[in-house]
């Protein structure tokens, strides 16, 4: 039973009952009249009465620090299964948008289990902040909880002292906040004078150091004079030397770079000699197999060149004779071709109306269909409609009704589940017409193709013995050429194969030895483990323009042969691999692994700078692979933009297309780099030579295999000859037969589509039984345990009036629907029966005609005669290009022959001389490289000396710079005879006088940093002090204001004021007042001048105004009312909850109490709702909506009750409540008298 509170009236709301019925608990924090889902157990606690403990448990903080046997005892208490869970949520009018959530209600829940609390706010989970928050928006201030009225709070206030008084006002102005933050402020400037005495205590035992060390210090500061006077000169005389040990050593440097690069220049061009001799030798080697094939090759040529010759004049006459008789035989069928154009352009035409008034016939049906639905709809309302109309006069009671409604809806399912089996029937004859339908087009299409097929094969069978020959011929021919193929390929290979070794060689030399292994290995392990994911090396993956490979070549270096992979699976999994197997190392880079940065490339420079990796060419795939070994490298135009871009301080390397390199960490590399050593060119060459040779392997192979099977069709044109006559008399008799076959399937076609369109029609009649017969179901069942009494309400009225009127126009349109559907197709099956019938059988002759077998026999066999001509005349001018090329290839042969000779001589000149010069400049280094270190050793030790005399001024420095040497050592002599003389000194006196200042600054500024903070801190504490107090005078004048006010419409004709009680001080024993508005005009700080609030009122006009202490528990307790409605005033909530304010209130003040809550609650600027319980009939006679509360079994009962059952209610309850009291006072009177003491006579 979960408890749904109508909802309550926008005004004065009444809630009467008896004592213990359940009222209170709309104040009460404990709140246990609720479970799980506040579902109400009316056994164990009840109620619907508790919305007011309900509502309070949402608003406020009540049990968030409860622990668990507090919460279950909260969740359950008494008989029946206990809960671990419950919540109460509050549904609040926001029509007037007082909470920021744009919604017409907002629902406020809070969940409590045994361990947390969760709020939700329209079904959402919020955090509790968010909950206050959007209370505190709403007018529900945390500062002023008096929204809330429990029984108790107006005696409370009533009772208070002017001390509580003023705490209140400061609650309700909000100055905890400050007063929290003063409390900070004063433990912080605390904190402050406890560090400032230590520093100043640091200081003193400082001073008294520095005294005891100052009677030292001038006889120490002698010492050091003469001290700096001698390092001075020994760094002068070291200084001098180091210089002239550097000199030396640069001029070393510099020769022995200049022999450095004059050795590797000279190395260089030694080893490109021999390169270049050892190509030299290999290319004389291969002219001259290449001249020697030549010759061979130019005899063979000679001779086919006289035999291509007498071919072609042999066919120039066949073809001449050919020509003749087909022009003949074409002119014969031309008229025919003509009249089928003509006739196929009509059948097109005919074919399109045809489509269109297909496609209208199926637009017809879908209107229609979509017309029959509707009506079917209609019919089914209005029976719906007739029968729920009826039923009253039909049946004697709702239970007669539903057992002839479920009578009926067993019988409509009955007729629907036979409907559905005859449909499901009709569903599969269908579906079996369809495959046979299917089948037939199926058959038809091959048995066209056949046709089409043999038509082809007989034209190609009239050709076949003209072609054989002509094959013969070619086949004769190409044997021929592939065995010359063949010559030219093996010569070919083989100097390809010994390029491709030498750049094998090179790419051997390009590569390290164990990364060369490792790549070896690893394409072994891969394709013998079958492993997916390896794109490769990166140097494979990207190609690179000729003018950068230098550039490309100095970035990348060795991370060219790293190994591309897809994810670093497959790199771990081949790591294993090549460590089982010991071979070599491999770096991997996974793709899904890689972090490229993004780098902020200069714009500054246009196209002139750009970043590298753009202009190498690879797959998006790959692009992060080239991106993180380039990415951070861009190529400058020169070098001048390259200092430029390094300058710029822009996170990039800058390189220039000759390889120099500035990087942005300040490293510059450069100099000369030997293009012929490219690891990116080596590559390139050495795979563009792998697949040469593989190519021309392929290519000599698949020569080889064109002679064999050039032999083999030779041996077996001559039959092939005999047996293609006997082939095309079998097509012609195949075709006959094929004809007729089409024909015959078409028939069967036509007639299975006719008993498609049937079957369709009758399962589309049962689909629209049955779902008419589900329409009663549903009707029927929806009637099913309604109110037989109820009869038909105004809208089922309105719509059984408008449904026939509707049923009739919907059988209008959809005759019309029909009519045009039968039209429609009635225009389709005419034009399909003109096709059928004339049009096509019309083409099929006009075919035939024009496609005379004869004419396509003489056509092939002209065609192969022209082709043999061709042929002739293609071979003929191949022999004689062939033959021009082989005479030119055989003079540049000889010509290079002779060069490369010339050339290779040279060369072994030019390596003996490199040879020579290389090893002199290796002596003369070895030379240099020992004065070097010589050099090196003596600057390292005159260094260390320099480091040794310490640090020195440069007034020292500059005092010695100028002098000669032998004066400088005349002083030094002379220094160290004065520096003898104070041998007893403390050394270190002077550096701890130093230390000891230095550690007194740093305090003394510390202190000072500690009195600036202690000045701020007193500056926040004043501010926040300033801020307090005016918000307490600005709260009390509110307040002030609302109480006079709130007083006098309570107590006509009455007066009462709030006033400021000022704080005694030593000269002054007599507190005086200041009232309301005269609090600021006072000055100084509230709170230090005040100690408290009085109230003074006056309850007759002509009184004078007297203390809260002088009156009597009923005025005390208007007071206090009033107090409350003038805090209320100051800071407005929605709604107020008050729990039996009146319950001390003489007669005449209900009467105004509940008049100023009428005017509050109807005021049109700020109208406010009131939830009130009371047993006093004056607030019940101002109510909007009265609730009446019992208590019964246990459990709690709420209802909507009306003024005037409120009223004899509450009279009942005076009348019980005065009987009791009279009872007490007898019973009371009674022990008094059973008490008394007996009289005694006197003696």
């Amino acid at each position: 039973d979960q408890i749904i509170a109508e909802p309550f009236s926008p005004k004065i709301n009444c809630i009467v009952g008896p004592n213990g019925s359940g009222k209170s608990n709309f104040f009460q924090g404990a709140c246990r009249a609720f479970t799980a889902q506040w579902h109400a157990e009316r056994a164990a606690r009840g109620s619907s009465a508790h919305f007011y403990a309900a509502i309070r448990f949402v608003l406020n903080d009540a049990f968030a620090g409860a622990g668990s046997e507090e919460r279950q005892k909260l969740l359950h208490e008494g008989a029946g299964h206990a809960v671990i869970s419950a919540y109460v949520e509050v549904v609040f009018d926001n029509s007037d948008g007082r909470f920021p959530i744009d919604r017409e209600e907002v629902r406020l829940r809070r969940t409590i289990g045994l361990k947390k609390d969760e709020f939700s706010i329209d079904r959402k989970h919020v955090p509790k902040s968010e909950v206050m928050n959007l209370l505190e928006s709403a007018g529900f201030s945390r500062a002023n909880p008096y929204y809330v009225v429990q029984q108790g709070k107006i005696q409370e206030m009533a009772r208070m002292n002017p001390q509580q008084r003023l705490e209140l006002l400061k609650e309700v102005g909000g100055t905890k906040v400050y007063e929290e933050r003063r409390k900070e402020s004063i433990k912080v400037m605390n904190e402050t004078d406890t560090k400032k005495a230590q520093i100043e205590e640091m200081v003193s035992a400082i001073d008294e150091k520095l005294a005891e060390l100052a009677a030292e210090r001038a006889e120490l500061e002698a010492y050091q004079t003469l001290d700096r006077q001698h390092r001075g000169i020994e760094y002068a005389l070291l200084d001098r030397e180091l210089t002239t040990a550097r000199q030396e050593l640069a001029k070393v440097d510099e020769g022995r770079n200049k022999l450095r690069a004059e050795k590797a220049a000279a190395h260089e061009a030694t080893e490109n000699a021999a390169a270049e001799l050892r190509e030299q030798e290999a290319a004389i080697e291969v002219a001259r197999e290449q001249l020697a094939s030549y010759e061979k090759q130019k005899a063979a040529l000679v001779k086919e060149r006289q035999e291509a010759l007498q071919a072609k004049v042999s066919t120039e006459a066949d073809v001449a004779e050919k020509r003749a008789e087909l022009e003949a035989a074409e002119s014969a069928s031309s008229s025919a071709a003509k009249e089928l154009q003509q006739l196929q352009k009509e059948v097109t035409t005919t074919q399109q109306h045809l489509a269109e008034a297909e496609q209208q016939v199926q637009q017809h049906k879908a209107s229609e269909k979509e017309i029959e639905g509707k009506l079917e709809d209609a019919k089914a309302q209005l029976q719906a409609l007739s029968a729920k109309q009826g039923r009253s006069s039909q049946f004697r009671s709702q239970e007669e009704r539903d057992n002839h409604l479920r009578q009926t809806i067993s019988k409509l399912q009955h007729a629907a589940a036979g409907q559905q089996e005859q449909l499901q029937q009709l569903q599969q004859q269908e579906a079996d017409i369809t495959n046979s339908l299917n089948d037939m087009a199926a058959e038809v299409a091959n048995q066209q193709q056949q046709l089409a097929s043999l038509s082809e094969q007989i034209a190609a069978a009239d050709a076949a013995y003209q072609e054989l020959k002509t094959q013969r011929n070619a086949a004769q021919d190409a044997k021929k050429e592939a065995w010359r193929e063949a010559d030219e390929m093996r010569a070919e290979l083989k100097a390809t194969e010994e390029e491709y070794n030498r750049a094998h060689q090179n790419w051997v030399r390009a590569v390290p030895n164990d990364i060369l292994e490792g790549i070896y290995a690893m394409e072994n392990l891969r394709r013998s483990h079958n492993l997916k994911g390896v794109a490769g090396l990166l140097v494979e993956l990207m190609e690179v323009p000729q003018q950068l490979v230098t550039a490309a070549d100095v970035v990348a270096g060795n991370q060219l042969f790293q190994v591309v992979v897809d994810n670093e699976e497959v790199g771990l999994q081949l790591v294993r691999l090549l460590n089982k197997a010991g071979k070599g190392r491999v770096t991997f880079m996974p793709l899904n692994r890689l972090q490229v940065p993004d780098i902020a490339y200069p714009r500054q420079w246009g196209r002139d700078v750009e970043p590298l990796y753009k202009h190498l060419r690879t797959d998006e795939k790959y692009s992060k692979a080239v991106r993180q070994v380039f990415g951070r490298f861009v190529v400058c135009k020169d070098r001048s933009l390259m200092e430029a871009v390094a300058g710029s301080g822009a996170p990039v390397d800058a390189i220039t297309l000759e390889g120099d390199v500035m990087r942005s960490k300040g490293t510059i590399s450069g100099g000369y780099v030997n293009t012929s050593r490219s690891k990116i060119l080596t590559h390139k060459k050495y795979k563009e030579l792998e697949g040469a040779v593989k190519r021309l392997q392929d290519q000599r192979e698949l020569a080889s295999k064109k002679a064999d099977q050039a032999d083999q069709d030779i041996l077996h044109i001559s039959t092939q000859l005999t047996a293609a006559d006997e082939n095309r008399k079998s097509l012609r008799n195949q075709l006959a037969k094929a004809k007729h076959a089409v024909e015959s399937a078409k028939r069967d076609k036509q007639d299975l589509e006719s008993q498609l369109l049937e079957a369709t029609s009758r399962q589309e009649a049962a689909t629209a039984q049955l779902e008419d017969l589900n329409r009663q179901i549903s009707a029927a069942q929806a009637e099913l345990g309604t109110d037989m009494h109820a009869g038909l309400s105004a809208a089922e009225k309105r719509q059984l009036t408008a449904l026939q009127p509707k049923i009739d126009q919907l059988t209008q349109d959809l005759n019309k629907a029909k009519k045009a559907r039968h039209q429609a197709q009635s225009q389709v099956t005419k034009l399909q029966t003109r096709l059928d019938t004339n049009l096509l059988k019309r083409v099929e002759e006009l075919s035939s005609t024009r496609d005379n077998p004869g004419i396509g026999a003489d056509r092939s066999e002209l065609v192969s005669l022209e082709q043999d001509l061709h042929r002739a005349e293609a071979t003929l001018a191949d022999v004689e290009s062939k033959l021009a090329a082989v005479e030119a290839k055989t003079d540049d042969l000889s010509k290079k022959l002779r060069e490369l000779t010339n050339r290779c001589q040279a060369l072994r000149d030019e390596k003996a001389a490199g040879s020579a010069a290389e090893a002199e400049e290796g002596r003369a280094a070895a030379a240099l490289d020992t004065r070097q270190a010589q050099l090196v050793a003596r600057c390292e030790d005159l260094g260390r000396k320099i480091r040794d005399l310490g640090s020195l001024s440069a007034e020292v420095f500059e005092k010695y710079q100028n002098k000669g040497q032998k004066e400088l050592h005349s002083a030094l002599k002379k220094v160290q005879a004065e520096l003898s003389k104070y041998s007893h000194v403390n050394k270190k006196a002077l550096d701890q006088f130093t230390n000891f200042t230095e550690q007194r600054e740093e305090l003394t500024r510390r202190v000072n940093e500690v009195r600036q903070s202690e000045t701020k801190i007193r500056e926040l504490i004043s501010a926040l002090d300033m801020r307090k107090n005016e918000a307490i005078e600005r709260t009390f004048k509110g307040v002030a204001k609302n109480f006079r006010e709130v007083f006098a419409e309570l107590v006509p004709g009455g007066k009462g004021e709030l006033v400021m009680q000022r704080r005694r001080t030593g000269d002054d024993d007599d507190g005086s007042d200041v009232e309301g508005d005269d609090a600021e005009a006072a000055g100084g700080g509230v709170l230090d001048k005040y100690s408290g609030v009085k109230v003074r009122v006056a309850f007759s006009r002509g009184n004078e105004t007297v203390s809260l202490k002088l009156l009597s528990g009923g005025q005390k307790t208007l007071v206090a009312l009033a107090l409350i409605f003038a805090i209320q005033r100051c800071d407005p909530a929605p709604f107020y909850l008050f729990d039996e304010i009146d319950a001390a209130l003489d007669p005449q003040y209900r009467t105004t109490v509940a008049k100023l809550l009428r005017k509050q609650a109807d005021d049109e600027r700020n109208p406010a709702m009131f939830v009130i319980t009371t047993f006093h009939p004056q607030i019940v006679q101002e109510a909007d909506k009265v609730y009446g509360v019992i208590h019964a079994n246990r459990i709690s009962q709420i209802d909507v009750i009306t003024r005037a059952d409120a009223l004899q209610f509450l009279q009942a309850e005076q009348e019980q409540n005065a009987a009791q009291q009279e009872q007490q006072r007898e019973q009371q009177q009674q022990r008094r008298q059973h008490g008394r003491p007996r009289a005694v006579a006197a003696s």
